[in-house]
């Protein structure tokens, strides 16, 4: 296997967390994984030759299952409370899962430790939680996914999932405003999370470096995000993923966020528009994003708006031929130390339409050094410091 190659850094970049976690875990990532992952689709199981089951009335709940095809016959209702996961499966391999419709309830379904599946035609609303949770698995396609008015993301990928496409889901008007409720999420996590602590305890107060689990080699196309309260995207510590051909729109916050670490990820011929207004903030959005200093608009809106694209403590990432327009916070924004970043080829105009009396925006801000919003309170698992060796080149970006 020949690993990602990784540019070489000032030496002041390489000292950033999310630059050392970068190239440690580069050489565990094949340089043909989009190949490699061609093939892993290829050799996917399909319905035909599968043992026929039924999801029950009540859920289903397997453990080490193979060649099966889980399907239902009508829509169903996941309303038990006590009730985590309506689907849950464990090392189970050579699967489907197809044409779910679930209504209300929490979480959807949980996938752990799979191997080689499909996830397809799913249509999921009103739930309490999340859609599709996949936690350590890997060889899958997700397609077909349909969400509206979740509390959580339509699909999370937790841990060392990867080589995997996700792509046809259509998720909108996301009722959750926190990170971790984006319509995709990405997150990484460390070996002490257990299926257990999924989804409430996985995200752990622990520093870039410690959290050595990350999805990875993820392809992500065709999806529409729109009207989510939180991000479109938001990739906690991915690396190595890849998201095209995709529309951003319409969300409260950015359009897509590279955090915590994010590394050699792409995002690619899609459409960025209208992210970012902050609308209609409650106290407690207003405390959780720390903006408590920033006054409200007379719409009830905040005066510190987000842009379509954001990267924070994220390395080696590449945003080109995009059309990013209308968002209100500008088109991209770099925060706390973001380190060989590449933005190339993107079109776009009328990114500072959330511009007022007491903040203005441009298309680009580097805010560089400093803890400025008092997120961390002076303890730092991440890094505060200024940004290195961004490029830009070709974009058209006016306003």
């Amino acid at each position: 296997m020949t690993p990602l190659c990784l540019p070489t850094l000032a030496p002041a970049a390489d000292a950033l967390q999310a630059v050392i976690a970068a190239r440690r875990d580069a050489q565990r990532i094949p340089r043909d994984w989009r190949n490699r992952l061609g093939g892993v689709l290829r050799n996917l199981p399909a319905m035909p030759g599968l043992a026929p089951m039924q999801v029950m009335a009540r859920g289903t709940v397997l453990t080490g299952a193979y060649r099966f095809g889980l399907t239902t016959t009508e829509p169903v209702s996941g309303n038990d409370p006590h009730q985590k996961f309506f689907i849950r499966l464990q090392d189970c391999t050579d699967f489907v899962i197809d044409g779910l419709t679930l209504r209300r309830g929490r979480n959807a379904i949980l996938l752990h430790r799979c191997r080689r599946f499909r996830i397809l035609n799913i249509n999921l609303s009103d739930l309490d939680g999340y859609g599709i949770t996949l936690f350590d698995c890997s060889e899958f396609e997700v397609a077909g996914i349909r969400a509206r008015n979740l509390l959580c993301s339509a699909v999370m990928a937790l841990g060392d999932t990867s080589m995997g496409l996700i792509h046809r889901v259509d998720a909108c008007g996301g009722r959750g405003f926190l990170n971790c409720d984006a319509a995709i999420h990405l997150s990484q996590c460390t070996h002490a999370v257990t299926v257990e602590d999924v989804p409430e305890r996985n995200h752990e107060a622990y520093s870039i470096i410690e959290k050595t689990k990350r999805p990875h080699c993820i392809e992500m196309s065709r999806m529409c995000l729109q009207g989510n309260r939180a991000q479109g995207i938001y990739l906690e510590g991915a690396i190595a993923c890849r998201i095209s051909r995709s529309l951003l729109d319409g969300c409260n916050k950015e359009g897509i966020c590279f955090d915590w670490g994010t590394a050699c990820c792409e995002l690619t011929q899609s459409i960025v528009s209208r992210n970012g207004r902050r609308a209609a903030m409650t106290t407690a959005e207003i405390r959780a994003d720390f903006i408590e200093r920033f006054p409200l608009l007379p719409d009830n809106s905040s005066s510190i708006k987000l842009p379509g694209i954001s990267l924070d403590n994220a390395a080696f990432n590449t945003v080109n031929c995009n059309l990013v327009v209308g968002n209100y916070g500008g088109a991209v924004k770099l925060i706390r130390a973001c380190s060989g970043n590449r933005f190339h080829w993107n079109l776009g105009g009328s990114n500072t339409r959330g511009s007022n009396e007491h903040i203005s925006f441009a298309w680009f801000n580097d805010l560089g050094a400093g803890d400025s919003l008092g997120e961390f309170a002076g303890i730092l698992p991440c890094d505060i410091g200024p940004s290195y060796e961004n490029m830009y080149r070709r974009n058209r970006i006016l306003g």
